[in-house]
């Protein structure tokens, strides 16, 4: 019976144990209302001085061809709000630049 017992107890340190490493590249985030949440661990980098995004909100990466007025209509916002969210000094977009749009 004892030895159920140090195996069971071995088995749940080393699971706690394990779980500690995975939650280290995990991250709390604001959403809008203030409430944390936590990241999935599989982050993209973003452009230095970005905001982070909200728990409604996504990374995009901007592709060749994309424009504010069709990244606007696609994510449903204005494009006021997006040069507003991703502190836009210019209407010109750039092939791998990041944004903050909302999650569809």
């Amino acid at each position: 019976m004892r030895h159920l017992t140090a195996l069971a107890f071995a088995s749940v340190a080393v699971l706690a144990i394990s779980g500690c490493e995975e939650r280290t590249n995990m991250r709390e985030l604001p959403d809008r209302g203030g409430h944390a949440y936590r990241t999935g661990g599989a982050e993209r980098p973003i452009d230095a001085g970005a905001k982070l995004p909200y728990a409604d909100e996504k990374i995009y990466n901007v592709v060749a061809g994309d424009n504010l007025k069709t990244l606007a209509k696609k994510f449903s916002v204005t494009e006021a709000w997006l040069i507003r969210r991703n502190r836009l000094d210019t209407h010109v977009l750039e092939a791998g630049q990041t944004l903050i749009v909302p999650k569809k």
